[in-house]
């Protein structure tokens, strides 16, 4: 057997320590990525905590207009005071038995105060509703806007307010 003349071990020698070098060189790469990873993970569930955090404010703030303020409590000329909604979450997701105009009633009903559209949109997602993505308002409006026997509108503030027709009934049956 021939004997691997000594610039081939050399090139060879090299090559071996290239390799090991590169590998190494590969390794360091592959944790360093898995470091940035882990810290881009970190900082992904940190922001979808913040973004849920900003959506929960986003609805709060929907239930007031522009300029509005809540209502102080027992100021409310319908029973109940502005606060916490009385919407289980869920409920008004059967749309056979409750279409939108009756689950407006009910949370009008809940609520026993005039409220504004956007608050009522609120309100129905809350509670399940599915409503047209662009046109949540309009939905509601033209589902409530003809039934007269049932809600009336004031404007306030340059905007409607929706009530039930029973609270003027019961105004005009007290003041007799």
């Amino acid at each position: 057997m021939t004997e691997v003349p000594p610039e081939i071990k050399a090139v060879d020698v090299k090559l071996a320590e290239s390799e090991s070098a590169y590998r190494t060189h590969l390794l360091q790469r592959a944790k360093l990525l898995e470091d940035k990873l882990a810290a881009f993970d970190s900082l992904l569930r940190e922001r979808n905590k913040i973004a849920m955090e900003r959506q929960q404010i986003v609805e709060l703030l929907s239930l007031y207009s522009e300029g509005e303020q809540p209502a102080k409590p027992g100021a409310s000329s319908h029973g109940t005071s502005y606060g916490a909604s009385s919407v289980v979450p869920g409920e008004f997701a059967d749309t056979k038995a409750w279409p939108v105009w009756k689950a407006c009633a009910e949370v009008l009903r809940r609520e026993g105060r005039e409220m504004f559209t956007g608050e009522l949109v609120t309100r129905l997602k809350a509670g399940g509703r599915e409503l047209n993505d662009k046109t949540q308002s309009s939905q509601v409006n033209s589902s409530i806007r003809g039934m007269t026997d049932v809600f009336y509108t004031v404007k306030r503030k340059g905007k409607a307010t929706w009530g039930l027709v029973e609270w003027r009934e019961n105004d005009e049956e007290a003041g007799s």
